[in-house]
């Protein structure tokens, strides 16, 4: 007789092959191993680590997880309802290294290419890093916005005062701002 993980692993292995089959029918060339996002006016590459489906109500549970009976249900319910999946349910997962550790997460497949931050090819980031560059370059009579770093006429600048919790308690500082909906942006940020 099957243990409760077992059969949850059996029916699961049955629906992450029929994804996986008919993701191999929608992207018939695959994925490419890598993408690109924007990092201070440089095309960033980002390592693609999976492409799977997402299912919304439906997670596979890790290893260390108890399996309980209603478990099995809405696995066998999730496999006996099956519908190929469309291109806006694939996602692909990514991982790169910061300073301060690892970023992992996932985007659907039609964000990376349809949004002007992520692309396949570096080379089709290339007309909004210039974009970034022209907005935030350092002009005669601008300066940057404390939050938002775009260049402002030095005339239409707005002062704020930002409260924050130093070592010594409370404490606050006086930016200039492109407007104040940066201000309190910026005093939210603060906030913590």
């Amino acid at each position: 007789m099957k243990t409760n993980r077992e059969k949850y692993d059996h029916i699961c292995s049955q629906i992450a092959a029929k994804d996986q089959a008919a993701i191999d029918v929608l992207l018939p060339g695959g994925v490419p191993t890598q993408f690109h996002t924007i990092e201070q006016y440089q095309a960033k590459p980002i390592t693609v680590t999976s492409v799977g489906r997402y299912r919304r109500g439906f997670y596979v549970k890790g290893a260390e997880a108890r399996i309980t009976k209603k478990d099995i249900e809405e696995a066998d319910a999730t496999l006996a309802n099956w519908v190929a999946p469309a291109l806006d349910d694939i996602m692909v997962g990514y991982s790169y290294k910061q300073t301060y550790g690892t970023v992992s997460g996932a985007y659907q497949y039609p964000k990376i290419g349809g949004d002007v931050t992520l692309a396949w090819d570096a080379e089709a980031l290339s007309p909004e890093i210039e974009r970034r560059r022209a907005l935030y370059a350092e002009r005669e009579g601008h300066e940057p916005c404390a939050y938002c770093r775009k260049q402002t006429p030095s005339g239409s600048m707005v002062s704020g005062t930002i409260y924050y919790r130093d070592i010594g308690g409370l404490a606050k500082k006086t930016c200039r701002y492109c407007s104040p909906t940066c201000h309190g942006y910026d005093q939210c940020g603060h906030e913590g």
